[in-house]
């Protein structure tokens, strides 16, 4: 009968020690859902900044390219129409990102077609305006500069727009991994969780059924002590008559 007790005893404490355990790990990895959630809202809400800034970059390039696309086909399919290659002209003018020294010679064409001076280009790429040649061939001379000037810029705004959309797409993909593994962690969590609830739940049933029966021991332990003590009082008392 001590012998169960002290097994009782033990099992008992080891019930409760890993009843603690449990306790302990549970809200370790509730605390880890929370943080791994909040991380998870915090990626998100910065993905959609950065989604619909790289889409407004997107959509200024694609028309930029427009753009450029349209100036280039009026400039050659109409070079002789000056308004209509002005108007193509004074849209590309007004793009974001358009250097200065593109600026500047859109601008001087734009005065050479309205008032006759004509703008030379040199092979280093930098534009110098100067009034050489006759206003009779102005006009031509200066929109093949400019045309090869606007093909040259649309050929770098689609190579800027390819850029962008990947970036974008490397952007989403990086997302995806990122919040797919934390999806992850919270679902892996949420599973301990229960798991370990169970267990807890399990021991802590199996410890208050230990302690019940260590109670009945400890009761019939006392109770058959008292009896041994009674028992053994008879005897000597019986002893002692009989001699």
């Amino acid at each position: 009968m001590l012998f169960r007790s002290e097994e009782l005893s033990t099992d008992i404490e080891k019930l409760g020690s890993d009843c603690d355990q449990l306790a302990d790990e549970i809200d370790q990895l509730q605390q880890d859902t929370t943080t791994n959630e909040a991380q998870l809202k915090e990626q998100t809400l910065q993905r959609d900044k950065d989604k619909a800034s790289n889409a407004e970059n997107i959509q200024d390039l694609a028309e930029s390219v427009d753009a450029l696309d349209r100036a280039v086909k009026t400039l050659e399919a109409r070079s002789g129409d000056v308004k209509q290659a002005g108007a193509a002209l004074l849209q590309v003018s007004t793009m974001t990102d358009i250097p200065d020294a593109v600026q500047r010679s859109i601008a001087a064409f734009l005065e050479m077609s309205a008032d006759g001076p004509q703008a030379n280009f040199n092979d280093g790429g930098e534009q110098q305006l100067s009034i050489e040649a006759p206003e009779a061939n102005a006009y031509e001379s200066q929109s093949g500069g400019i045309l090869d000037l606007l093909k040259k810029l649309k050929k770098e705004f689609t190579e800027k727009k390819s850029e962008a959309e990947k970036e974008e797409m490397n952007s989403q993909g990086a997302f995806n991994m990122i919040a797919q593994d934390l999806h992850d962690q919270v679902e892996a969590n949420t599973k301990d969780v229960s798991d370990k609830s169970e267990t807890k739940e399990q021991k802590t049933e199996q410890k208050a059924d230990d302690s019940k029966r260590l109670d009945s021991t400890t009761v019939d332990h006392a109770e058959d002590s008292e009896t041994l003590k009674q028992l053994d009082t008879e005897c000597f008392e019986k002893k002692d008559s009989f001699d």
